[in-house]
């Protein structure tokens, strides 16, 4: 009896062993899945397991999901792995779901797990106050006629920069916080990469998505123009590496800072936006004020380092015979300034022509609706030609939001950006971590030149690639609180 006891012992013992419960639910699992073949149509299925990797995703590894929302709204991920969905009769794009589901574990987690609790921080009362203002820029659309799908399209813009409570609750290491900020600077980088690979190849490559690329005649010569989605992006990764060049003596992100530079430099010299330009040059101006204490003959070696790769990498395009289409932007860009000091620059036909014309309507709107505005999407002047569909648009991102969400909805996006840009410069110094210094830095000075650039180029308010913004923010917040516990 003695000897059966242990052998029945015995044997619960390997019943119960791990390989034996993982085969178990394997041959269940396969199972389900052989009835379900057979019941349920097969793209049902892959959805039903698209599904549940998505919400083990997005509570195992937030960062991961950020990313590929990263990746589908700025299309390094080909549009069609986005697809649009109805849903309750609704639309809604893969995109949106997923975002949703961060929300959803979010506020799971703040439910069900008592070590969880909320991270306050100064942008999050001025971010509730924008996210309401959508709100009432929704309501006021609606009440002047504006159809629902096409107000929800301005919605789904603005409402990806409470992006930023995702990032800020449910990024809680550091590791996840490096996971994330390195996969952000890629994200940048490989936009550049298309977009450079993209002008190299000419336009029939398609790379890009044929809709963001324009032919410009300039007084140089005819060249492709890029509107990518992922331009933000690649901006932001470009003032990172620059930081990066102006802050780090030596070490491997040195390294990799001087090849992203190159890059990303090269994808905004092919959007061919002048404002970038300028804008740009006020946040060097600034960089340089900051790196002064450092030194500047750090950021001028550094500099001189990036001129000799960018000369051999000349040199090997030469071997090709491609480097005349990326040296053809050098003088089209060129061109494009020295039309700012002609005469005809405020001619009803170039483009600040045009967008003095937007003031000119947009103005006496808001002076009859100071408080609400007209709301999103919904149109506040002519067609200015045959054929032109933009009479909700304007190229004044703040005249924009003003128009779009009303005076609170441009009150608080003030507020949180001039918190943002205070912080940043106020803490960057205090980061002990050498890389997120220069993230920091970057992410700051990033912002401030998009700042200026948006009263003629409206970046904050026009596509996707916004959850770039939202997440630089976090990114942020988040530093300044790991900086706080290491010198606690």
């Amino acid at each position: 009896m003695e000897g059966g006891s242990k052998a029945w012992a015995n044997t619960r013992f390997r019943l119960g062993s791990p390989w034996v419960r993982q085969f178990a639910c394997a041959v269940l699992l396969a199972v389900f899945l052989g009835l379900a073949v057979i019941r349920v149509p097969a793209l049902l299925i892959l959805a039903a397991i698209a599904g549940v990797l998505a919400v083990f995703l997005a509570y195992t590894r937030p960062e991961a999901m950020i990313l590929v929302l990263i990746g589908l709204t700025t299309e390094l991920i080909p549009a069609r792995f986005n697809p649009y969905l109805r849903l309750g009769g609704r639309g809604l794009f893969a995109s949106d779901l997923m975002i949703l589901l961060l929300f959803g574990v979010f506020a799971f987690r703040l439910l069900a797990d008592r070590g969880f609790t909320l991270r306050r921080t100064p942008l999050n009362l001025p971010m509730l106050f924008f996210a309401g203002a959508v709100g009432l820029g929704m309501f006021t659309a609606l009440k002047a006629g504006t159809a629902f799908s096409f107000a929800t399209q301005d919605a789904r813009i603005f409402l990806y920069y409470t992006a930023f409570f995702v990032v800020i609750n449910l990024i809680r290491t550091k590791q996840q916080l490096l996971w994330l900020t390195k996969g952000l600077l890629f994200a940048g980088g490989a936009v550049a990469v298309t977009m450079t690979i993209q002008a190299l190849l000419g336009q029939g490559a398609g790379l890009v998505d044929q809709s963001q690329l324009f032919t410009e005649t300039t007084t140089a010569g005819s060249v492709v123009r890029f509107y990518a989605m992922g331009t933000v992006a690649a901006y932001v990764t470009f003032m990172v590496a620059l930081a990066t060049l102006a802050l780090e003596g030596e070490g491997k992100w040195r390294a990799l800072a001087v090849c992203l530079l190159l890059i990303t430099g090269a994808s905004v010299v092919l959007t061919l936006d002048r404002n970038l330009l300028i804008s740009t040059s006020i946040s060097v101006l600034v960089l340089l004020f900051l790196a002064r204490r450092l030194g500047w003959s750090r950021l001028g070696f550094n500099l001189l380092l990036v001129l000799a790769v960018g000369f051999a990498g000349l040199l090997v395009l030469a071997a090709t015979g491609l480097q005349d289409r990326l040296l053809a932007y050098i003088p089209a860009f060129s061109a494009r300034l020295a039309s700012l000091f002609g005469g005809a620059v405020l001619a009803p036909t170039e483009t600040l022509g045009w967008r003095l014309q937007e003031l000119h309507f947009a103005w006496p709107i808001l002076q009859q609706h100071p408080l609400t505005g007209v709301g999103l999407d919904t149109n506040y002047r002519p067609a200015f030609f045959f054929g032109d569909t933009l009479e909700s648009y304007t190229e004044n991102a703040y005249v924009g939001l003003w128009l779009k969400t009303g005076l609170p909805g441009l009150l608080a996006f003030s507020w949180f950006s001039i918190a943002f840009l205070v912080r940043g410069f106020r803490n960057w110094q205090k980061i002990p971590d050498r890389f997120l210094r220069a993230t920091t830095l970057g992410f700051t000075l990033a912002f401030l030149a998009l700042a200026a650039s948006d009263i003629v180029t409206p970046f904050f308010i026009i596509n996707w690639s916004m959850l770039v913004l939202p997440v630089t923010f976090g990114i942020n917040e988040l530093t300044y609180r790991l900086a706080m516990d290491s010198t606690a």
